[in-house]
């Protein structure tokens, strides 16, 4: 005897994740009218018939935010915004920290893509073929990344980096340092060329820096080159980068401002509790988080039915202590 058609028979036939199809069954207003008689017409070929003594309980809304590195702080407001978004919609988000590996981020993604309705890519460390893939498997938006075929909501990093390079120039710097980031972040290629370029235009010579990884410890593990290095100023790639470089160089006897400015960017709450503050690039991530949740769940609900989509979010350069006019270093 063939076994009866279950939910997730009608799910995997539709393209569908289970809730979905729940969804479409018993509360069709959740799901676009397109969505709703796709899969009552799968469930009619397939013979599945809801009943109320031996249907299972229906599955939860659930939407995945998948993120390079949770511990970050950087992070912390993206998941606010998201998850506040989510819950408002009777979403349930599912967390998932990659830290920062590819290979991780892929495993992480075979798992929660069958049991979820929508993913957040935020950050992402995989390949642009990739993240295509997973927008072909579930509704999908990109954070901190453009791509031509999955939506994306991104900061303009280019911008931010023009603002601090010509802050630091006003301020008389002509010798610039920068400590890159995660050489897989397409937020790194932006910064880097943005602050490449307006140093040429402004004619500052620019020093580079590699770090190990974008955290405090890789900040300070660069601190000796940036004062062996003449540069009056240094720019991370991040926060955490720039804290390390900071309490690092103090730890040598580099006064900040003084003998080197210093800056960063994300504008975490990190930045104002560190002595002295931190000037640095600010974004509004908790918006960016809840617009991303916002535009996924529009897609869940109308999949196939909306137009590929970037936004690209402003950026501003709050000057805190960090940075003062320059000293002459080459002496």
């Amino acid at each position: 005897m063939t076994a009866r058609p279950t939910i997730y028979d009608v799910a995997r036939a539709a393209g569908v994740s289970p809730s979905t199809v729940s969804r479409a069954l018993s509360r069709p207003g959740r799901v676009s009218a397109h969505t709703a008689d796709l899969i009552r017409r799968v469930a009619a070929e397939l013979g599945y018939a809801r009943s109320r003594e031996t249907a299972p309980s229906a599955p939860p809304s659930v939407v995945a935010l998948v993120m390079s590195d949770i511990t970050n702080p950087h992070s912390s407001e993206i998941v606010r915004g998201a998850e506040e978004e989510a819950a408002a919609a009777g979403y349930t988000m599912l967390l998932c920290d990659t830290r920062e590996s590819a290979d991780r981020e892929a495993a992480v993604l075979r798992r929660v893509l069958p049991v979820v309705d929508g993913v957040l890519l935020a950050s992402s460390r995989l390949t642009d073929d990739e993240v295509g893939a997973v927008g072909r498997r579930r509704p999908t938006i990109v954070l901190n990344r453009a791509l031509p075929d999955v939506p994306s909501i991104v900061l303009d990093n280019e911008r931010g980096a023009r603002l601090v390079v010509e802050h630091l120039h006003g301020l008389g710097h002509r010798r610039i340092g920068y400590v890159s980031g995660p050489a897989t972040s397409p937020a790194e290629a932006e910064r880097r060329a943005g602050i490449e370029l307006t140093c040429r235009e402004l004619g500052v010579e620019l020093v580079r820096f590699a770090s190990t990884v974008p955290t405090i410890e890789g900040g300070a593990e660069l601190a000796g080159a940036v004062a062996d290095s003449s540069a009056s100023a240094v720019v991370a790639y991040n926060d955490l980068l720039t804290v390390g470089v900071l309490h690092a160089l103090g730890r040598r006897g580099v006064s900040v401002p003084g003998d080197v400015a210093v800056a960063g960017f994300d504008n975490v709450e990190l930045a104002r509790l560190v002595s002295p503050q931190l000037t640095s690039v600010g974004a509004p991530l908790s918006t960016m988080g809840a617009s991303a949740m916002r535009n996924l769940l529009q897609r869940v609900a109308a999949p196939g039915r909306t137009a590929t989509r970037s936004v690209r979010l402003p950026v501003r350069l709050i000057v805190r202590e960090s940075t003062a006019g320059a000293q002459d270093r080459s002496r």
